[in-house]
């Protein structure tokens, strides 16, 4: 593993990435979106089997996450403003780096949770730069729903700034998501059925801090724009776009929001679609007890599209 950083898009932040290189041909990239409170790291082991069979992958930590911070009271914040345009600029600054070592290698970008609804705004905007996408662990709340989720961070910025964190807001957004769980061991069980890798996410600081209001308001507003049927035309049609969620997985509706943004995509036009839910596993897919099979089909998925 390599470590890098650049300049952040709000051209304050240093951004913290990593690359992870096969030996020998490089015949593909993946470029990862990480998901909310988590980081670029998590998806070592992931990385290190598609570097077993030629792929290269590159992430970066999104600001507010990881090593992309001046301190740890920047986990959980974006920007004052546009922090899901400024998150997507800097997955775009990523893809031109490595686009610059290997400009005739094909780049797939794969997005999870909060970083899937990243990717897909970065298809909107950006998708002539990638040649294919992964979009894990999405979901597609209801716009009345967002737009709740929209006026309630609203008003409490407004009251505490930007920056405060909200017992109440954390819970609205994560606080049913156990609700299908028999006794779950811990508040976060819903993320896997693995009880080692939950364990050890309830003891990294990393993965522990909560969201500031202004945070979620962003989240929240490109998931807003991501759903616009105008904007999703305007992703090119002949990039393959592989959809994959747990059966179980909350954010995703259990299955019933990842085949909407499904039929979203095929009414859009896209020739190369896919959907794939994983049975019986919960939202981090590549972190369940099958991941092993996960990995397996994403690998020749990308295979057959290389």
């Amino acid at each position: 593993m390599e470590e890098f950083t650049f300049r952040s898009s709000n051209k304050e932040n240093m951004i913290h990435g990593v690359i992870w290189r096969p030996e020998g041909e490089v015949k593909a990239i993946v470029q990862i979106s990480h998901g909310m409170i988590e980081y670029i790291e998590r998806y070592a082991d992931f990385a290190a089997f598609l570097n077993e069979h030629g792929i290269l992958v590159i992430g970066n930590d999104h600001l507010g996450h990881g090593k992309s911070v001046n301190s740890e009271d920047e986990w959980g914040y974006f920007a004052e403003e546009k922090g899901g345009v400024l998150l997507v600029r800097d997955l775009l600054l990523v893809t031109k780096r490595i686009k610059q070592e290997f400009p005739l290698v094909p780049v797939f970008l794969l997005g999870h949770s909060m970083g899937s609804f990243m990717a897909r705004r970065y298809l909107i905007n950006f998708g002539g730069f990638v040649d294919g996408a992964i979009i894990m662990g999405t979901g597609n709340p209801s716009l009345a729903t967002l737009a709740a989720g929209r006026a309630i961070t609203a008003s409490l910025m407004k009251m505490h700034g930007s920056r405060y964190r909200s017992d109440f807001v954390s819970n609205m957004a994560f606080g049913s998501y156990n609700k299908r769980i028999e006794n779950p061991a811990s508040p976060n069980s819903w993320l896997t059925r693995d009880e080692a890798v939950v364990e050890k996410y309830d003891n990294t600081p990393e993965n522990t801090f909560k969201f500031t209001v202004s945070g979620f308001n962003q989240i929240f507003e490109t998931i807003s724009y991501i759903e616009n049927p105008k904007l999703i035309n305007r992703i090119p049609k002949n990039i393959p776009i592989l959809l994959i969620s747990g059966e179980e997985d909350p954010v995703g509706g259990y299955g019933k929001e990842v085949q909407k943004v499904y039929k979203a995509l095929d009414k859009a036009g896209i020739d190369d679609l896919t959907i794939e839910l994983v049975e019986g596993a919960r939202h981090e897919v590549l972190n369940e007890i099958n991941k092993e099979e996960t990995y397996r089909f994403i690998l020749e998925w990308i295979k057959e599209r290389i």
